[in-house]
């Protein structure tokens, strides 16, 4: 009797940490989408008339640099609220440097590797053909480089909140999991930059919103493996969300121009595939044959 007693009384704070945990990443989701989708809402409202009647996309030349920009920083502006007056913790452990120097290759590393393969495949399936565009491969690759840190420093606005809030505490539970909600969020959150063609200009919306998904969903892996693998902080993550925002130049329509940009592009359909074979082949191959071993060796 005064076992079941001892054991109820050590799950009780248990589910109570499970519960702060969720109430907190629900909390911090909805304010996020409040501000960011607000802030489109009101910034596109002359345009949404002519985009449902007509179906015409809003194009990037009818809205001024940051409209879309400022809406980015919903993440973040919504993880300082909750650090202030929720969960109330300090900002020094969101903010710390990651002294692995292995995150920092990782962060720009493997994303390029793959958007490659995803290139190479779509060369090779004939699904697209890369153009230099009349430039040296050189400078193709020197025009990415250039584009990096300005596209970190832009994804700070979101990886302060992604993951810099709302991973870190989902991680306390099953990884996958963890991996699956904060990608559904972050997809999602996206959706109006999608209805309004801003994402995919041109594709219907039935292929391009499930595709988009399924591809930042996948992408979501790659930041959980930042964060377990090599100890990754806000700022890796940042690096590795302005690297794969920049190598999209990669995947542009003046590099693609025959291409369908819901295959093509980095957060198209091949590269989404190559990731989801990456990640099957971490957890059902490399990670349970370790937990085997592991539980062979206990033996």
């Amino acid at each position: 009797m005064m076992t079941a007693i001892k054991r109820d009384a050590a799950i009780a704070p248990i589910n109570s940490k499970s519960k702060s945990i969720w109430r907190d990443a629900i909390l911090f989701c909805v304010l996020t989408y409040v501000l960011s989708w607000g802030w489109w809402g009101i910034r596109f409202a002359p345009f949404w008339v002519t985009l449902f009647s007509s179906g015409q996309p809003i194009s990037r030349s009818q809205i001024g640099a940051f409209d879309v920009q400022i809406g980015m920083f919903g993440p973040l502006i919504a993880a300082v609220l909750m650090r202030l007056w929720v969960s109330k913790e300090s900002f020094r452990s969101s903010l710390r440097w990651s002294r692995a120097w292995r995150a920092y290759l990782f962060a720009v590393l493997l994303p390029t590797a793959l958007v490659t393969t995803a290139i190479v495949t779509n060369e090779v399936t004939g699904l697209g053909r890369f153009s230099a565009a009349g430039s040296s491969v050189l400078q193709v690759i020197l025009a990415v480089v250039l584009i990096i840190p300005i596209a970190t420093a832009s994804a700070l606005g979101e990886e302060y909140g992604w993951r810099g809030y709302l991973l870190p505490r989902l991680l306390q539970g099953n990884e996958i999991r963890a991996t699956l909600v904060t990608g559904f969020v972050w997809a999602l959150w996206h959706l109006p930059l999608l209805l309004t063609g801003l994402s995919f200009p041109g594709q219907p919306l039935v292929l391009a919103i499930p595709i988009f998904v399924f591809a930042i969903v996948m992408n979501s892996f790659l930041f959980t493996w930042l964060q377990r693998l090599f100890a990754g902080s806000l700022w890796t993550a940042a690096l590795l969300h302005g690297t794969l925002n920049a190598l999209t130049e990669l995947t542009s329509e003046k590099h693609y121009p025959d291409g369908n940009r819901l295959v093509v592009d980095v957060f198209g359909l091949t590269y989404a595939v190559i990731l989801l074979v990456c990640v099957l082949v971490y957890y059902v191959v490399l990670k349970r044959g370790s937990m085997v071993q592991r539980s062979a060796s206990a033996a």
